[in-house]
């Protein structure tokens, strides 16, 4: 268990690497964290993360006027 001392555990991983999205467990948004991939603009390769094919992932908030919206989760 040596590593290489990063912070936030990760031996000789940047936290730059890692991206976060929400997904739904029991109804309500867990954040996860996941390495991405090679990407077109519609479909992204995940390399790591606690996503499984069936999940819900998060990817628009609704009900703020538009001007609060944040799209996008990268």
């Amino acid at each position: 268990m040596g590593g290489s001392g990063a912070p936030g555990g990760g031996a000789g991983k940047k936290d730059s690497d890692r991206k976060m999205l929400f997904k739904l467990v029991d109804g309500k948004p867990k954040m996860v964290f996941v390495k991405l991939g090679l990407t077109d603009g519609s479909t992204t390769q995940l390399l790591e993360g606690e996503v499984d094919a069936n999940d819900q992932l998060i990817t628009e908030v609704q009900g703020l006027p538009a001007q609060q919206r944040k799209v996008g989760a990268f």
